[in-house]
């Protein structure tokens, strides 16, 4: 039964990332994580959400206006490099 959950969890939130862009991990984190836990249950929504993501990418490779998302991507990668370590100095160990 929880793997039937978990499948109709990722279907659904795969279904709202390719109809509206959004809302894979808005949708699937809660579900994932009461039914996985915390640490296996966000690892799984990461994996999925990661994946579905390059999958659409591939699909919409033509489609992608690379003036914008060229910006977004450096800005991405700018806010991740510092913000990975800082999360393992925070107080009460609360991001791990």
């Amino acid at each position: 039964m929880t793997y039937v959950l978990i499948l109709a969890c990722l279907l659904v939130g795969t279904v709202l990332q390719r109809l509206a862009g959004i809302g894979f991990g808005l949708f699937a984190t809660p579900l994932l994580v009461l039914a996985l836990g915390p640490g296996p249950g966000v690892v799984a929504v990461v994996i999925c959400g990661g994946s579905a993501s390059v999958l659409l990418l591939v699909q919409q490779w033509r489609a992608v206006e690379w003036r914008a998302a060229v910006p977004l991507a450096v800005g991405g990668v700018i806010g991740v490099v510092p913000g990975s370590p800082s999360t393992r100095c925070s107080p009460g160990d609360r991001c791990r």
